[in-house]
């Protein structure tokens, strides 16, 4: 682009300088009007030099103009660029808001998820330190139990053995007042 402006200022300037050499040449052809006489060559080579200058001044024009119409395809393009990136920006803001929603999204639910998790493992340990005091008040009921069931085992024991002492003196008690009484009717009859 700036190869492109600086052909054209050249150009300008070279055209500058052709309209600069024709009105030189013009004036010299006046002069060489006057003095025809003088100098006839002159006047051809200023004719041959006038006709190099207008085409010279033609092939800076031609240059300037396509030098414009290069420039204006530039320019046409740099806008169609300019109109590309403005594209791509506004779809890359939009993918961009869309991730940051989805990356939010995931975010949130990552929030919830790991929020559940830690209220499911509360609730787990409640219910373990729960059931584990359960499970020990059961085993100390069983142990109580147990205990229980060992000291009436041996009360019974104990009352059963009583029990049969006093069956026993109860029976020789018994036993004995019968033989007394048998011996009292015995004695009796005698």
């Amino acid at each position: 682009m700036e190869n492109l402006k600086s052909e054209l200022k050249l150009a300008k300037e070279n055209e500058k300088i052709a309209s600069s050499k024709a009105k030189d040449l013009n004036d010299e052809m006046k002069l060489a009007s006057e003095a025809e006489e003088k100098s006839r060559k002159a006047l051809d080579d200023l004719a041959l030099a006038l006709k190099e200058v207008a085409s010279e001044a033609s092939e800076a024009k031609e240059k300037l103009t396509t030098t414009q119409l290069e420039l204006g395809q530039v320019k046409k393009e740099a806008g169609h660029l300019k109109e590309m990136i403005k594209s791509i920006r506004a779809r890359y803001k939009l993918f961009l808001d869309e991730a940051k929603k989805e990356i939010e999204l995931y975010r949130n639910t990552i929030e919830r998820l790991k929020s559940e998790a830690e209220e499911s493992l509360l609730a787990w340990n409640g219910k373990e330190m729960s059931f584990i005091a359960c499970i020990k008040e059961a085993e100390e009921e069983r142990d109580l139990s147990l205990h229980e069931a060992t000291k009436l085992r041996s009360l019974l024991k104990k009352l059963n053995k009583r029990l049969k002492q006093q069956v026993i003196y109860h029976k020789n008690n018994f036993d004995l007042q019968r033989s007394l009484e048998d011996l009292s009717h015995f004695h009796g009859y005698t």
